[in-house]
């Protein structure tokens, strides 16, 4: 896979447990320790893209209109 999954656990004991499991399945794991942080990060990149495609859909209209 391409883009690795983030994961969190807490409390952190069974996190080992999480990480065999994605591993096995195939995806590359990262972990992060504090689960606030990792919430933060997805937070903003769900903000991130959807500015993005907001952006392109204006910069499409606007190409549309030339």
């Amino acid at each position: 896979m391409f883009w690795p999954k983030w994961i969190s656990s807490h409390p952190s004991d069974s996190l080992s447990l999480f990480v065999d499991h994605l591993i096995k399945a195939g995806f590359r794991v990262k972990v992060v320790y504090n689960p606030e942080t990792l919430e933060i990060a997805k937070l903003f990149e769900t903000v991130y893209r959807a500015v993005m495609m907001t952006a392109w859909q204006k910069g499409s209209q606007s190409v549309k209109k030339i």
